[in-house]
């Protein structure tokens, strides 16, 4: 008796009698979540599998990739590294804690402008958690006088 990829063999067949006692029974699988301790491959005799837990969380700063279905014999999850830096002239907003299956940090743009008679102050490298650039009053000048340059 041979069995399809997905069955195992149940049964031995000794030699002594004139009927085949083997006979193909489907594979288990373990649930949504875990992996096989082993494959099924049409040529085991034991229908019993272990099933371990793939990786359910990811350290700080990491995201869980990947899902594991319970019909493969490795945990087939990773865990990636969230956006840890923007371009200049961003920031970076949402949490990576690792409990998440998606990066949930994006860049997000900086302050680039202000009222008029106000001034951008601060810069934006592109690595903080919140916007760094404000805006602040111009200078008045006194009675009498003029600015001969914007406020800057």
């Amino acid at each position: 008796t041979e069995c399809e990829q997905s069955e195992f063999m149940l049964g031995v067949c000794t030699g002594f009698g004139r009927e085949d006692t083997q006979f193909c029974v489907d594979c288990e699988v373990c649930p949504e979540g875990q992996f096989m301790s082993r494959p099924c491959e049409g040529i085991a005799t034991d229908p019993a599998l272990s099933c371990t837990p793939c990786k359910s969380s990811c350290g700080a700063g990491e995201y869980l990739l990947g899902k594991c279905d319970g019909a493969t014999t490795s945990d087939t999850t990773t865990c990636v590294a969230c956006t840890q830096a923007c371009s200049p002239g961003e920031f970076l907003q949402g949490e990576c804690s690792g409990f998440s299956d998606s990066d949930n940090v994006s860049c997000v743009a900086c302050r680039s402008s202000c009222d008029v008679g106000e001034r951008l102050v601060g810069t934006c490298s592109g690595t903080s958690t919140n916007d760094t650039v404000s805006c602040s009053a111009c200078a008045t000048c006194g009675a009498g006088r003029f600015r001969e340059t914007a406020c800057s």
